[in-house]
């Protein structure tokens, strides 16, 4: 650094050039580069001037401008050719907002204005002519990597910044007004509030506290905000104030720690709570005031004479020692469900039931299996067949739901437990009662281990009555129990700590253990912790972060371990938050008035993620950008906004302050003083309306949209309340065009807001009866376009196994079906894409693993149930004749498998080795004999081993020659056909006459198989031949070719019958009816949003997906094609898109936007000059027209380019 300028000498010794010089030495000394951290003064430049031309501050040597006699320069601009006098005292008074205050008026421009000296020049020019107020402004950095630049911040924050009195309340009369950077970070501001304050450093160090609200947004989630009284801590190092939410005249408070007893209450001062750690030494004042009141106002405690408790109060309820009734065991979390004068009923949550007391299952006397079912329990079993059967019948459906309730465990329709029921004790298909009933009294008499809790589970789920039960009982069954209001057994609700039985599984995640792992928010990033201590009595839990590549390793560093409350939305499940890709914060640049803006240009302004708020972000960046809704909620610069003369006090609406939070944000991200904006207020808004929008899980932004623009209609409805009631509007042979206008007229006596005249618009939907062919017409209104978007083709693989295999090889064909077909539906597929006719055969689908059948999927699953690990196979089985005719009987379908017997290696003994790719046979009911069984297997076999030889060459020399293919009449004797086959037992010899049982009573058939006695009988066969492609080359699910915005226009517009479910009512006819249904468009809004519908579901109970299919969207857009009015201008261009990136579970989105000026109204053609940007939550980059993604686009945004409403 230069040396230091030399010291000042005393003011009567001064003459104006020796001051000039010692002024010119400070700033030379100051440098031509600014350093952080250095002080910079601000020095009304009319004083300056006046002193310049005093000095002849700008003649460096007395020779290079004229003196005058007394040795004052002469003013250059003094007409009269004489020098100035001497300055009085510096004045900075016009400078400031207020008489004592330091902030700057804004506005302000330097060499305007002002100037700005180094600190050091001001005390030079202080001593020697006095004045002020002293304005220091501190050199702050700006920006990151090469693109940091330093700066004189001018507009500091000023905050106000209060003490915790000695009760722990914040000390509001004692604030204080402390300016400080806006980009300096939480400790440098604790550290001069510290020395300001005198307070002494200590190892715990203090806390920050933001009031959220007062002057900024705050940041942290609500749950804590309201768990704190609407105090924020600010425990982030590495953030400055901005990015943490502060804003001008905010309201700070600094809390200090003081030694553990000095206050009534404090960390651990509940008996229910033990000190674990050495980080509480020491009692937080106002935490632990603020979590004692958040309780007490939150859940009443019943041991206080003055609480009374009422419904739906939530508490803490015991359960008494069995050897000591004066001393609860266990508590459990509570709800009061019933109240009266000295007692209440509570419902204990996550207590383990008691065993229900069944009634005697069968009648007594007699032999044990020649006993009946006991009446009781006939009634009860009754009520559980009435609940599962459909009509009088429960078929393979209902089994599999009665069983899995039974027994507790998920049970497929093709489970052994249901085909043995279905055949022993029905007809296959479906049972009916009575043989309903000799199922559970065959279980009873051979007294089964499992029989009481199975019947438990079926008659708790049905609700069947049970006999000798008290009230109390089935009270108690229940989980509830009544409790006098003085019991012991009652306590203030998370007073007490909970069994260990009460997981987190049960109980939720909020209920706390020590050592419970979790995600907790420490320093503004996610990280992974575990809990250390549990306070029951303040809610809160000390969580520590563990060190980086270890599970039980943690950090050492007091910053690193925190209190939070329980309820906090900085804590999250284990592995959740922490795994999370976090965004990278783009640098907050100062906010100047004099630097003329921050942005690229006005509006392209970046939105803070709260977590997980990407859906929200981009929904508002598309709002922000329809310029017709901005100048109607924000105004422009030459008018204010209109929106407050049309607020609603209606009831449906929130009075306004949605509508008033909506254009302070608009009015901020168009003001070009931030770059990025922190939408606190608006999501905390959001979520009070609508608690899905309240936590911090990513949520669907179409969605979000429909809720901004419905409420913000219903803020700004112009429409009277209450609203009149008016009857449907009928076309009764009226015109088109007559109906439409009177629909609409009709609807604008119940919705008539600026929403309305820029979003909505009408569609024709045509309705007809199929049955009376009676035509329905109405004209609806609606917000927006939603358009199906075309999935994308899903291919199947197969191994097509052919009736005359091996003699005709197998074939690989890819099928290309909707994800959603069933197995009968490929079937059909199958046959088209191979080119053949049905027949007397059919295709069986089986998943075929190790030459061996592993399951037989039905005709009415569905394709979307095949597992990616799934190898699947298509068998061609000859159909019996008996199956062809009408009224045939039911079939089965038996795998087979093929093994040779093979001596091993290691040992003398003989297994099997699976030899061939599997079969399926096709039995008809009990019709079928073992004869006809081993005449199929017999044939099976000999065309394999005639196959073998065909392929088999003539043998190399010093090679045996293959063995011969025995005759058919003696192949019997080298094979052996058995049932039961898996892969851990041959299982047993198929019997030569009888009945073919392809199903025993214990265990249902796993495979027949054909074993070749003789090893060298045939060689293994590989499991499928080279790969032959038939038909079309599958592309894969999510796969496929683009479509264009037009298609799914059209598709929109077909004509189509609804389905069952969708069916409606019929005035004609009077029955509900699939009806086909056609809509069109009847006329268009000027700002047209289009909804691409990407996810949905194949079927209702089926999974949500998502359709990746790219969208071919245009710039320009003329939709004339798809009015049934064809005279109308229906031209409009792109604006905005709404993007959907990733899966379904993982996806993150983002914004495409054209920005034009703060002059656009939004009202016809885009203005020049306008560009696009990509908005990715707080970043805002400039792009164009090739950066839009067609695979991601969800919600597009269109702008009519006449003016005139159509």
């Amino acid at each position: 650094p230069p040396p230091g300028p030399p010291a000042p000498m005393q003011m009567d010794t001064q003459t104006p050039e020796l001051q000039a010089r010692l002024v010119r030495e400070r700033q030379s000394a100051a440098g031509p580069r600014l350093r952080e951290g250095d002080t910079w003064c601000v020095l009304n430049k009319r004083w300056w001037d006046s002193w310049r031309s005093y000095t002849g501050f700008d003649s460096p040597s007395s020779s290079s401008k004229e003196l005058g006699t007394d040795g004052m320069d002469v003013d250059a601009d003094n007409s009269n050719g004489r020098g100035r006098g001497r300055p009085p005292s510096i004045d900075n008074s016009d400078l400031v907002m207020s008489a004592g205050s330091c902030q700057l008026r804004p506005g302000l421009q330097e060499y305007s204005d002002f100037v700005l000296l180094p600190e050091s020049a001001w005390q030079l020019l202080s001593d020697w002519y006095g004045g002020g107020p002293l304005l220091c402004r501190s050199v702050v950095s700006v920006g990151a990597g090469a693109a940091t630049e330093m700066r004189i911040e001018l507009y500091p924050f000023r905050l106000n910044v209060c003490r915790t009195d000695s009760e722990g309340r914040p000390d509001i009369g004692g604030t204080r007004a402390v300016l400080f950077p806006r980009s300096g970070l939480v400790p440098a501001l604790m550290d001069k509030l510290c020395c300001e304050w005198k307070i002494e450093a200590s190892e715990d160090g203090c806390r920050l506290w933001h009031q959220s609200g007062a002057g900024g947004g705050g940041g942290a989630g609500d749950a804590e905000s309201k768990a704190f009284g609407g105090w924020v801590a600010l425990t982030s190092a590495s953030r400055s104030l901005e990015e943490l939410g502060v804003q001008d005249g905010a309201q700070l408070m600094l809390e200090q720690p003081r030694p553990q007893g000095k206050s009534t209450g404090g960390y651990n001062s509940h008996s229910s709570t033990t000190s674990y750690s050495s980080y509480n030494k020491v009692e937080w004042p106002f935490f632990h005031h603020a979590r004692v009141e958040y309780k007490r106002q939150a859940f009443k405690d019943p041991r206080d004479p003055a609480s009374r408790l009422a419904v739906n109060d939530r508490v803490d309820a015991g359960v008494l020692d069995p050897l000591d009734s004066a001393r609860v065991a266990s508590w459990y979390p509570a709800t009061v469900v019933e109240k009266e004068d000295l007692r209440v009923l509570v419902h204990f949550h996550h207590r383990e039931k008691p065993k229900a007391k069944l009634p005697p299952l069968l009648t007594d006397g007699g032999w044990l299996s020649e006993r009946q079912l006991a009446p009781e329990t006939k009634t009860a079993l009754d009520t559980v067949f009435k609940r599962y059967a459909t009509g009088s019948r429960i078929d393979k459906s209902g089994l599999r739901g009665l069983l899995s309730c039974a027994t507790n465990m998920l049970v497929q329709e093709d489970s052994p437990q249901v085909s043995s029921l279905l055949i022993q004790y029905g007809d296959g298909q479906a049972v009916e009662l009575e043989g309903f009933l000799k199922y559970w009294q065959y279980k009873a008499v051979n007294r089964n281990a499992w029989l009481e809790d199975e019947l438990t589970r079926l008659f708790e789920r049905v609700g069947a009555s049970l006999a000798g039960q008290s009230e109390e009982d089935k009270l108690l069954h229940q989980g509830r129990e009544w409790l006098a209001q003085t019991s012991i057994r009652l306590a203030q609700f998370r007073s007490n700590e909970y069994p260990w039985s009460v997981g987190r599984e049960k109980s939720g995640f909020h209920d706390f253990r020590r050592y419970d792992s979790l995600d907790a928010k420490i320093d503004g990033s996610w990280k992974q912790c575990e809990v250390q201590e549990v306070n029951w009595e303040e809610m809160a839990v000390l969580v520590q972060v563990r060190s980086a590549g270890s599970s039980r390793s943690f950090s050492s560093t007091k910053r690193e371990t925190e209190w939070l409350p329980m309820e906090s939305d900085r804590l999250a499940e284990f592995e959740t938050k922490s795994l999370e890709k976090e965004e990278e914060v783009a640098p907050l640049l100062t906010r100047t008035q004099s630097r003329g803006g921050v942005c690229v240009r006005p509006g392209a302004c970046g939105l803070h993620n709260l977590g997980n708020t990407c859906f929200m972000n981009a929904t508002l960046q598309c709002l922000s950008n329809s310029g017709a809704l901005r100048s109607f909620f924000a105004g422009s610069p030459e008018a204010p906004p209109p929106f407050p003369t049309d607020l609603s006090s209606s009831p449906l609406s929130m009075n306004g302050r949605l509508a008033r939070e909506f254009g302070r944000l608009l009015a901020q991200m168009w003001s070009n003083s931030h770059e990025s904006c922190v939408p606190t207020e608006l999501k905390s808004l959001i979520g009070q309306q609508r608690p899905e929008f309240s936590g911090f899980q990513q949520q669907d932004a179409h969605e979000l949209l429909i809720f901004m623009l419905d409420g913000l209609h219903e803020d700004v409805n112009r429409a009277v309340y209450p609203r009149p009631t008016l009857p449907d509007v009928e076309a009764q042979g009226r015109a088109d065009a007559v109906v439409a206008k009177e629909a609409w007229g009709q609807y604008l006596q119940r919705n008539n807001s600026r929403i309305v005249e820029l979003f909505q618009f009408q569609i024709r939907s045509e309705v007809e009866c199929p049955v009376c062919a009676n035509v329905s017409v109405t004209f609806d209104p609606i917000m927006y376009l939603t358009l199906p978007v075309p999935k994308p083709p899903h291919s199947i693989k197969l191994t097509v196994v052919p009736l005359d295999y091996p003699r005709v090889p197998m074939q690989s064909v890819d099928v290309v079906i909707e994800k959603g077909a069933t197995f009968a539906e490929l079937e059909e597929q199958l046959w088209v894409q191979l080119g053949r006719v049905r027949g007397d055969s059919r295709f069986v689908f089986a998943d075929v693993w190790s030459n061996r059948v592993d399951k037989i999927f039905e005709e009415r699953q569905r394709t979307s149930e095949i597992l990616t690990s799934v190898v699947l196979f298509a068998h061609e089985v000859r159909l019996p004749a008996a199956v062809l005719r009408p009224g045939a009987a039911v079939v089965s379908f038996v795998p087979v498998v093929f093994k040779r017997e093979r001596k091993s290696t290691y040992s003398h003994s003989y297994g099997d080795e699976r030899c061939a790719p599997p079969r399926i046979l096709c039995v008809v009911g009990e019709e079928t004999t073992n004869a006809e069984v081993s005449n199929q297997l017999l044939a099976l076999a000999s065309d394999l081993l005639a196959s073998a030889a065909a392929a088999a060459t003539t043998p190399a020399p010093g090679e045996a020659p293959a063995a011969p293919v025995p005759a058919p009449a003696a192949l019997g004797e080298a094979l052996e056909f058995v049932t039961q086959a898996d892969s851990y037992r041959r299982g047993d010899s198929l019997p030569r006459e009888g009945p073919f049982l392809w199903d025993s009573s214990r265990h249902m058939l796993r495979n027949l198989a054909v074993i070749f006695l003789r090893e060298d009988m045939v060689e293994p066969l590989p499991t499928c031949l080279p790969e032959v492609l038939n038909g079309r080359s599958g592309t894969g699910a999510g796969g496929g070719t683009a479509t264009t915005l037009h298609q799914c226009l059209l598709k929109n517009a077909e004509r189509e019958q609804l389905a069952e479910e969708d069916a409606v009512f019929c005035r004609t006819c009077k029955g509900h009816r699939r009806c086909w249904k056609s809509i069109e468009m009847w006329n268009l809004p000027s700002q047209l949003i289009i909804h691409l519908k990407r996810f949905g579901r194949d079927r209702i109970d089926g999974p949500l997906t998502k359709i990746d299919t790219p969208v071919e969207f245009s710039v320009d857009l003329d939709l004339r094609a798809y009015l049934a009015q064809t005279d109308m201008d229906a031209s409009y261009e792109l604006y905005g898109v709404v993007n959907h990136h990733g899966s379904l579970g993982g996806g993150h989105y983002t914004a495409n936007v054209f920005v034009t000026s703060t002059s656009d109204d939004g009202e016809g053609p885009t203005p020049p000059g306008g560009e696009w940007f990509n908005f990715n939550d707080s970043r805002a980059s400039q792009a164009s027209v090739e950066d839009l993604d067609h695979r991601a686009g969800y919600i597009l945004f269109y702008r009519r380019r006449a003016k005139r409403r159509l």
